[in-house]
This record gives C-alpha cells, sequence and structure tokens, in this order.
C-alpha cells in the first residue's frame, strides 16, 4: 500500500500475511451472506490503520492470525462482530457504530496506549491496561468480558461526553489515573466493580447517572471532585472510604433510606447530614423529607 487507503470490498478468505508498511487498508462495506476469515499474521507499521468498516453487512470476520504492530487497528462495524481469536499486540484501537462488537478471545494483559470506543462493545475475556502516558476515549456503548480493565497512574479516561455506558457483568474498571465523567449514565452491571483506588482521581464536568445493578458496586478509596453546579446522582450500592470534594452542585445518594446511611456512603456524620438538609429545607422554604421511625420518604 502506498500513502493512499486500498479498499477490499468482497468477502476475504485469506491464508498468508498481510504486512501494511505505509498508508491504510480497509475491508470496506459489502453486502453478502459469507463470513470472512483472516488466518494469516497481521502487521500494521506506525503511522497506518488497518480498518474493518462495513456498515451494511449482515455477517461476521474472524481474525485468527495475529494483530501486531504499532498502527491503529479500527472496526465500524454496525451490524456484525469482529472475532480476534487472539490477543493481539497492537497497542491502538477505535472501534465505532453501535450494535457492532470486537470480540477478542484470549488470555494474558492486552496493554492499550489508545482505545477509543464510539460506540458498540469491546468484549475481551482477560484484563486491559491503559499505562502511564495512554488515553481511554469512552464515547458510548459498553466493555465486557471478565477481567480487569485498569487506567494506570498518569493515563487518563475521557467519559465526557453526553451518552450511555455500561460496564459489562465480572468487568472490574481500576482507576489509578484521572477519569472526568460528564452527563450520563455509566451502568456498573450485575458483579462488576468501578473501584477508584487511592491514587485515583474522578472527576465530574456534568451531571452523571451512575447506577449499579445486583451484586455490582461503585467504590471509591481515591478522591472524586465535583466541582461544577449539577446533581451527581448514585443508585445502588456505593462506598466512599476516600474522599468526597463536593465543591458545588449536589449529589443524591438513592436507596439510602436515611441521613445515617447517607451519612455513611459519604463518609459524614448523620448529624451533619440532618443539619444540611436543614438548612436547605429552610433557604428553599419547604420540606424535602418525612421524617418517621424507620427512615425517610
Amino acid at each position: 500500500v502506498g500513502t493512499g487507503v486500498v479498499t477490499i470490498r468482497p468477502d476475504y478468505l485469506g491464508e498468508g500475511a498481510i504486512d501494511l508498511q505505509t498508508g491504510g487498508l480497509t475491508f470496506g462495506t459489502a453486502v453478502g451472506t459469507d463470513s470472512s476469515f483472516f488466518d494469516g499474521p497481521i502487521t500494521v507499521a506506525t503511522g497506518t490503520t488497518l480498518a474493518f468498516d462495513s456498515e451494511l453487512r449482515q455477517t461476521d470476520r474472524v481474525v485468527t492470525g495475529l494483530i501486531s504492530g504499532g498502527g491503529l487497528f479500527r472496526v465500524w462495524n454496525q451490524n456484525h462482530t469482529v472475532e480476534v481469536q487472539q490477543r493481539p499486540t497492537i497497542r491502538r484501537v477505535a472501534l465505532g457504530t453501535a450494535p457492532g462488537t470486537l470480540s477478542v478471545v484470549g488470555s494474558g494483559t492486552w496493554e492499550l496506549d489508545s482505545l477509543d470506543i464510539t460506540a458498540g462493545t469491546l468484549s475481551y475475556t482477560d484484563s486491559l491496561v491503559i499505562p502511564s502516558a495512554g488515553t481511554l476515549r469512552w464515547g458510548a456503548g459498553s466493555i465486557a468480558g471478565a477481567g480487569t480493565l485498569l487506567v494506570a497512574s498518569g493515563a487518563n479516561a475521557d467519559l465526557a461526553t453526553n451518552a450511555a455506558r455500561s460496564l459489562g457483568t465480572g468487568r472490574t474498571l481500576a482507576l489509578d489515573g484521572t477519569m472526568s465523567l460528564g452527563i450520563n449514565t455509566f451502568t456498573v452491571s450485575d458483579s462488576a466493580l468501578l473501584h477508584i483506588r487511592p491514587s485515583g482521581q474522578l472527576q465530574f464536568v456534568g451531571s452523571p447517572q451512575l447506577a449499579s445493578s445486583g451484586t455490582g458496586a461503585i467504590l471509591n478509596e481515591g478522591t472524586i471532585t465535583h466541582t461544577v453546579s449539577l446533581t451527581a446522582n448514585f443508585t445502588g450500592a456505593f462506598t466512599n472510604d476516600g474522599t468526597y470534594d463536593l465543591a458545588a452542585g449536589r449529589v443524591r445518594l438513592n436507596n439510602t433510606g436515611s441521613f445515617t446511611h447517607a451519612g455513611e456512603a459519604l463518609k459524614l456524620s448523620q448529624s451533619a447530614i440532618s443539619r444540611q438538609i436543614g438548612a436547605l429545607e429552610e433557604q428553599l422554604g419547604v420540606m424535602l423529607f418525612h421524617r418517621h421511625a424507620r427512615g425517610l420518604i
């Protein structure tokens, strides 16, 4: 391939190697019923792009060869799954166009200097790591598969756009670096965990809705910073063993049922919560809660 982009549209059945040294190679939109198979090794050199763009396609693509190199692997697949049958060593991946899926079956830690998810689902059966100075841009969609997604110290996760995201069943997002969360819904699925670790920093730059379901949970051992005049909403299991810096706006803890339980989640005393609620009620001139022996309404 020269400096331009070569597009291949028919179904592809290849046992030989693909060595992309310059430019780009796109396996593009095709309407067909047969799957494509990539059995040979694929090398994507730095500065090049290997793309699977197939918005109209209803069938899958299966890659059994190793994908390696310093270039970009881009999957823009609206209606099907790209299945990669061994852990790649390529370190830059972009995924977009729901409801497509990039499914990677393998073992061992997959380090990604750049992971950009615009939409769709990334599924991997083991650990993902965004290393120091790496970036996770998670615009929408989901990350699935058991294992840990580690945003390492010095790495940055950008979830500031207004969209819905979900952390799949059994997946842990461990935050040692920084993450910004905007006006969106972030769902922690059953048995999944959002873990802000002691060095981690989660910054609210909008009005997020954080929801955990089943045995899913949110655990803060680091720092949550809330500096915008909006409301952050937590639904489900939330434990704050770190710092919650509420410099502006509000935080709403659903399913707590009492000032005592709300205080336990925020690591504030029941009396401090009660005083703040009382001051707010006095300022507004209305009673926000009905107090009774078994909790709040």
